[in-house]
C-alpha cells in the first residue's frame, strides 16, 4: 500500500496471493484506445474472471484464463510462470507485490509479443523500476484511482495504471495522458482533482 493509504488510515491487511478484483470498467476504458478493437488476449492472472468480463464486454477476446489460486469455476488452476514462449498478448491485473510483480514482468516479456499489466502508478517513479521499466516497458497508460470492492463508496488511495512490456522495445517509454475532461455546457471546465 502507498504512504498516502498508511497516513490516512486506509491500509488494511493484502488479499491472499494479492487478489484484488478488476471490477472498474474505468480500467479498461484507459486500455481500449491502445489496444486494436476485436484483439485476442491471455489472461494468466485471472481470479474470478472479472477483468476478462469486462475486455469482452468491450468486443476484445480471451484465447486463455489461469490463476494460481483461481476464485470461480471457469478458472482453471495454472501457475503463470508455466506459460511457454509464443503468446500475442498478455492483459492481466497482477499481483503488486515487488518481487512476484518483477518475476512475472520477466517472464511475461520471454514468452509474450507485448503483456500489458496493470499496477500502481508509483512503481515507474521508482529505482527498483529501473532495469525492467528502462528495457521492455513500452507505453503507460494513466487509469488513475480505481475501486477494488464492491459497493464502495470510494476510489482506492493509489493511482494505476496500464504498462505495456515488450522484448522488441525501441526508443523511449511513452506516457499516455488520462482523458481530458469533458467540458460543461456552458464551455466551463470543471475542475478535476
Amino acid at each position: 500500500m502507498s504512504l498516502l493509504s498508511r497516513a490516512t488510515g486506509t491500509t488494511r491487511a493484502r488479499h491472499r496471493n494479492d487478489f484484488y478484483r478488476t471490477i472498474d470498467a474505468r480500467a479498461v476504458a484507459a486500455l481500449l484506445p491502445h489496444v486494436e478493437p476485436g484483439a485476442w488476449f491471455l489472461e494468466p492472472c485471472a481470479g474470478d474472471g472479472s477483468l476478462i468480463g469486462l475486455l469482452e464486454a468491450a468486443g476484445l477476446h480471451c484465447y486463455g484464463r489461469f490463476d494460481i489460486a483461481p476464485s470461480c469455476p471457469y478458472v482453471p488452476r495454472r501457475d503463470a510462470f508455466s506459460l511457454e514462449p509464443g503468446e500475442a498478448r498478455i492483459i492481466t491485473n497482477p499481483p503488486w507485490a515487488r518481487p512476484m510483480l518483477h518475476a512475472l514482468i520477466a517472464h511475461f516479456v520471454s514468452v509474450a509479443q507485448e503483456a500489458w499489466l496493470l499496477f500502481d502508478s508509483a512503481w515507474c517513479q521508482t529505482r527498483q523500476s529501473a532495469l525492467l521499466g528502462g528495457k521492455y516497458c513500452t507505453d503507460i497508460v494513466a487509469a488513475g484511482r480505481l475501486k477494488w470492492f464492491e459497493n464502495s463508496r470510494h476510489d482506492a488511495t493509489d493511482d494505476c495504471s496500464w504498462y505495456r512490456f515488450s522484448a522488441d522495445k525501441s526508443g523511449p517509454t511513452r506516457y499516455h495522458w488520462p482523458a481530458a475532461p469533458v467540458l460543461a455546457q456552458d464551455g466551463a471546465q470543471g475542475l478535476l482533482l
